[in-house]
């Protein structure tokens, strides 16, 4: 989701007003609210055989989800650059 963000936009994420579309600040709040209703309510994380995470595990969750962010900027500058 988190790397969904930082496409929607060939400049940079810092530079833009990522609220600015309504339609996908929407989608991306159900797509966030069905990934944690897939894991906090009980029946649904026994369908998709989920466990719960320790605080570590989530650190490298959150971690991971944010480290693309500097990985697709530094491809933004790249290709800005050379445009």
């Amino acid at each position: 989701i988190i790397h969904a963000v930082n496409c929607k936009t060939e400049t940079s994420i810092f530079k833009t007003n990522i609220l600015k579309n309504k339609f996908f600040n929407f989608s991306f709040l159900v797509l966030l609210g069905l990934i944690l209703a897939v894991y906090f309510v009980p029946s649904m994380a026994t369908l998709f055989s989920l466990t719960t995470l320790n605080k570590i595990q989530w650190a490298y969750v959150v971690l991971t989800s944010i480290s693309i962010i500097p990985i697709v900027e530094i491809g933004k500058l790249i290709i800005n650059k050379k445009r």
